[in-house]
C-alpha cells in the first residue's frame, strides 16, 4: 500500500470506525486538526491541542513512523474536508471526503 492509500484508509477509519464526521469536525475552528498532524509529524507534544486527550498522542506516537504519518495525513484531510464542507450537494445528499453518499449507502466519487 502506498502513502496516499494509507492516508485514505486512516481517514476512512476516522469516519467509519471512530465515528468522526465532517459535521463534527466543523467545531475545530482553532487549528486543532492541523495541530494534531503537526504533533505527529514533528514528534513534538507541544503542538498537541490542549482540548484533545493527550493519551491519544502518547498512543499514536508509539505507532510505527509510517502509521504516525498516515494518521497525520488523515487529520490534514479532515481539515481540508472541514474547510471545503458545504453541508449538502444540490440534490440534498451528504458529501464528504470526495464521496457523495446516496440513499442506499453506496458511494460515488464527486468532483467538488
Amino acid at each position: 500500500m502506498n502513502g496516499i492509500e494509507k492516508i485514505i484508509v486512516e481517514r476512512i477509519n476516522q469516519l467509519d470506525k471512530h465515528g468522526y464526521t465532517v459535521e463534527s469536525d466543523l467545531k475545530y475552528v482553532d487549528g486543532q486538526l492541523n495541530s494534531i498532524a503537526s504533533a505527529l509529524i514533528t514528534g513534538n507534544p507541544l503542538h498537541w491541542p490542549r482540548d484533545w486527550d493527550f493519551e491519544l498522542y502518547k498512543k499514536w506516537i508509539e505507532e510505527p513512523r509510517q502509521n504516525q504519518l498516515a494518521i497525520a495525513g488523515a487529520f490534514v484531510a479532515a481539515e481540508i474536508d472541514r474547510l471545503q464542507y458545504h453541508g449538502t450537494s444540490s440534490k440534498g445528499q451528504k458529501v464528504y471526503f470526495g464521496y457523495q453518499i446516496i440513499d442506499n449507502g453506496a458511494e460515488h466519487e464527486t468532483h467538488t
